[in-house]
């Protein structure tokens, strides 16, 4: 059985919304339009779970991924599991801080300095990439015998998915990002070519035809 990574961004959380940096002490979930982006979520992962099962659903600890995981699995039932491994960036004592402050001090976001903390007891951007990169890779071989695997988390777990499956070093200094909005549909393929090698396909990134008002699309 091929394997599949489905990534979804939790919906809009309170904090993105105050300018918050969010974490376990400030984090308050979703908002009511959050809510509404979830629902819209879950209605569309609904008929491709349907024809074709989640064989299991991981989300990050925090407060918003877990309101969007229940949301989903309210229409899909799909028990998720909670796995410490992909939470977000741990945010040391910036818990709660107005966002702007914090990274205006800083000097930027927390990748624009990989190898330092944003403040005192926060991790670093490698740090970050290091302890997710390894989450998920864990997370996969838990399912070696493939079939299609949801995770909810934060825009960053999507970043951390593509470092790891395009081989590039958890230190990597790429210059680049990848938007992640709320409730963003991101889909890796693994299946074998013509000579028996395994081979990871990228098949959306960040898709948001639930949120257009378009024909939903294969998720």
């Amino acid at each position: 059985m091929a394997t599949e990574l489905v990534l979804v961004c939790h919906g809009e959380a309170a904090v993105d919304v105050t300018g918050l940096v969010g974490g376990p002490r400030s984090c308050t979930g979703l908002t009511a339009r959050g809510h509404q982006q979830t629902q819209l979520l879950a209605g569309r992962l609904a008929g491709p779970h349907a024809r074709t099962p989640f064989v299991a659903c991981y989300t990050s600890p925090c407060r918003c991924a877990q309101d969007t995981a229940q949301l989903i699995d309210a229409v899909l039932h799909l028990a998720p599991c909670c796995d410490d491994g992909i939470r977000g960036l741990d945010p040391g004592d910036a818990d709660g801080q107005p966002r702007s402050a914090v990274e205006q001090a800083f000097g930027g976001p927390p990748e624009a300095r990989p190898d330092d903390a944003l403040v005192a007891g926060a991790e670093t951007w490698h740090q970050y990439l290091r302890r997710a990169t390894t989450a998920l890779g864990s997370l996969h071989r838990r399912h070696r015998g493939g079939g299609r695997i949801l995770i909810v988390g934060h825009p960053e777990t999507v970043v951390a998915c593509h470092v790891w499956l395009l081989g590039l070093p958890a230190d990597v200094r790429a210059g680049l990002r990848f938007r992640s909005d709320p409730t963003g549909i991101t889909r890796w393929g693994k299946d074998h070519d013509a000579f028996g090698s395994a081979v990871w396909t990228l098949l959306c990134h960040n898709d948001l035809a639930h949120l257009r008002g378009q024909p939903p699309e294969p998720a």
